[in-house]
């Protein structure tokens, strides 16, 4: 299933009634309406959105809401506008601000759920870190749409549908994906904070653990040093693999002492005697291995006498 077939599907699973008559707005009192625990968008401002709106005199945007109780409600979309109103009525004492113009609709579906990212991600600009945590709660949101309605989604089109959702590049979707599964936790909050950009988290995502913890230490991260200690560690890592190849020619360059010599030969008798005397062949090439020490220490022995004489 290609990605137009998907979106248009998600499309048409909606309530008949939304497609065909305006979502209704009902005035709901503030202290009526609770945050959602799972938002992870920023709230900040609050100041400066309360002015505007007491400028405008009214919310124009109404807020989107689940209900949750008798007479109590969950806000999906609209937490800045929410406590942009409790500043004013509970900071400035304009009561005028009491109530909020909401919709309520039903997102406990996973498609309703899945329209709910659609419409926080297209109210504002996000930060790379909101981004990074839309993707993540996109791709759980797409793997269950696909179980519950038995269909495959596969990882090239869920990378392609989630890139179309939230307007981004696939290439953007495969960077902050890097981020989200490796880079440390101590990373990962500077990164919310914004005190490392995409850039540093991409290439810091790129090192060991330890690495990072270090980085993550320091009160500025530059990406010349990431990029640095990253290309230093790479250098590591390949001195490493060549000390483990060790060439037939690197061998003949080795030179054993006699005491060298002597020890493997001792070491080899001990071993005959383990040999299981059913294995054959094990006790045939230990015995090889013997006769070739023993000769090896004759030569050596001898060189030694002649160039003593």
């Amino acid at each position: 299933m290609n990605v137009n077939e998907i979106l248009k599907d998600i499309g048409q699973k909606q309530p008949e009634k939304k497609k065909k008559t305006a979502p209704r707005i009902q005035m709901i009192h503030y202290t009526k309406l609770r945050p959602n625990p799972s938002n992870f968008y920023e709230t900040d401002g609050i100041e400066k959105l309360a002015a505007a709106i007491r400028v405008a005199g009214e919310i124009k945007n109404p807020l989107r809401v689940r209900k949750i109780d008798v007479d109590e409600y969950e806000v999906n979309e609209g937490h800045r506008r929410r406590l942009a109103m409790i500043y004013n009525v509970e900071e400035l004492g304009l009561k005028e601000f009491e109530f909020l113009p909401c919709i309520v609709e039903d997102t406990t579906t996973t498609v309703g759920k899945l329209n709910l990212i659609l419409s926080n991600s297209t109210q504002r600009e996000r930060t790379e870190y909101e981004k990074m945590q839309e993707i993540e709660k996109l791709r759980t949101l797409l793997d269950q749409y696909a179980k519950e309605n038995e269909k495959k989604i596969s990882a090239v089109d869920m990378r392609k549908l989630i890139a179309n959702i939230l307007g981004v590049s696939s290439t953007k979707i495969a960077q902050l994906q890097s981020i989200d599964r490796n880079l440390v936790p101590e990373a990962k909050e500077k990164f919310e904070k914004g005190e490392i950009p995409v850039s540093v988290a991409t290439e810091m995502a790129g090192l060991p653990k330890k690495m990072q913890r270090d980085l993550a230490n320091h009160k500025e991260i530059k990406l010349s040093r990431v990029k640095e200690i990253k290309e230093d560690s790479k250098k590591a890592l390949q001195r490493s693999e060549e000390k483990k190849n060790l060439t037939e020619k690197d061998l003949e360059n080795v030179t054993f002492t006699f005491q060298d010599v002597k020890t493997t030969l001792g070491y080899a008798k001990k071993q005959i005697i383990k040999v299981n005397t059913e294995d054959k062949d094990a006790a045939i090439r230990t015995k090889v291995m013997i006769e070739a020490l023993q000769k090896y220490l004759k030569d050596m022995t001898e060189r030694v006498d002649y160039d003593g004489e």
